[in-house]
């Protein structure tokens, strides 16, 4: 097989996936759709030095694109090979038709992580169903640190859904109601339902002031609001 056969080279844009230098940098993770980089590409590397006989004599893990919205189909397909495949979700919120519902969806749209020996596998990845490329720089497929998917996967719930760091709404915070019939609204968070997903506020207007039971979905900080 050639050191070509199934391998592009990296174009992301304005994002960078970036190959270790001398050992694995930390792992900078930005948010969802923001690829992990993992080091940068030094002269050594882009000479060829890590070629693909380096890589062949042991599994890393690699990001593959997958084709537009076929990250289930690409990874149900790696999967098939045998092979570990990682692809991190985490659940948003999607507005429809003047509301707003809990959608789940993948943290790297377009991505997915497979763990695999280039030279046996690449070729077979490259051409599964649903896969676009292996990411590459020049002709050598990129390997990422198991910590670097590790630090992804330790933040995965029993749900199956990677849980995103954000401050959580507390009792006094100022809110604004974010959609439906109370959007625009300006209120206190007064307490949190057991059940975790509702809170009940304090609306606050010129003319009366209600306690309104709500999805706390539907509420954000008011400083994040403005």
């Amino acid at each position: 097989m050639k050191p070509t056969d199934g391998c592009k080279n990296l174009v992301l844009g304005r994002r960078e996936m970036m190959v270790p230098s001398e050992g694995i940098k930390p792992c900078r993770f930005s948010g969802p759709g923001s690829l992990p980089s993992v080091g940068r590409v030094n002269k050594e590397t882009r000479r060829g030095v890590m070629t693909e006989s380096a890589l062949s004599i042991q599994d890393n893990w690699y990001a593959v694109q997958t084709k537009p919205y076929r990250e289930e189909n690409a990874a149900s397909n790696i999967r098939r090979l045998g092979l570990k495949v990682f692809l991190p979700k985490i659940r948003s919120e999607k507005a429809a038709n003047g509301s707003r519902r809990a959608v789940v969806k993948p943290l790297f749209p377009g991505y997915l992580f497979a763990r695999f020996r280039p030279s046996a596998h690449l070729h077979s990845i490259s051409y599964a169903r649903g896969v676009n490329r292996v990411l590459c720089t020049g002709h050598v497929p990129i390997p990422l640190g198991d910590e670097v998917v590790g630090a992804i996967e330790a933040r995965v719930d029993a749900d199956g859904l990677l849980r995103m760091q954000s401050a959580p709404l507390r009792e006094g915070d100022q809110v604004v109601v974010s959609d439906g019939p109370f959007q625009g609204l300006e209120g206190v968070l007064e307490r949190e339902l057991s059940d975790g997903e509702r809170a009940v506020i304090l609306l606050k207007t010129v003319e009366y002031q209600a306690r309104v039971l709500i999805e706390k979905m539907r509420l954000r900080p008011q400083t994040e609001a403005a």
